[in-house]
């Protein structure tokens, strides 16, 4: 499935912190290499937990997802 990936572009031009995460994944080369939803979303928790200062947007990404999907 490729429900993330339609996520985060639905999403990239939000003014807000999922919509920055968003942005950021967007355009991440290593991101759009994952070759399914399994992978995309174990690399934005790992985002999360590398760079502390991104976990409350990582939180409230998948807060919005689920809430979604």
């Amino acid at each position: 499935m490729e429900r993330i990936k339609t996520f985060v572009s639905e999403n990239k031009d939000r003014d807000d912190m999922v919509g920055d995460l968003c942005k950021d994944l967007y355009g991440d080369t290593d991101f759009k290499n994952k070759k399914n939803d399994t992978e995309r979303r174990k690399y934005i928790e790992w985002i999360g937990e590398i760079h502390p200062h991104t976990k409350e947007s990582v939180t409230l990404f998948f807060e919005e997802y689920k809430n979604k999907y």
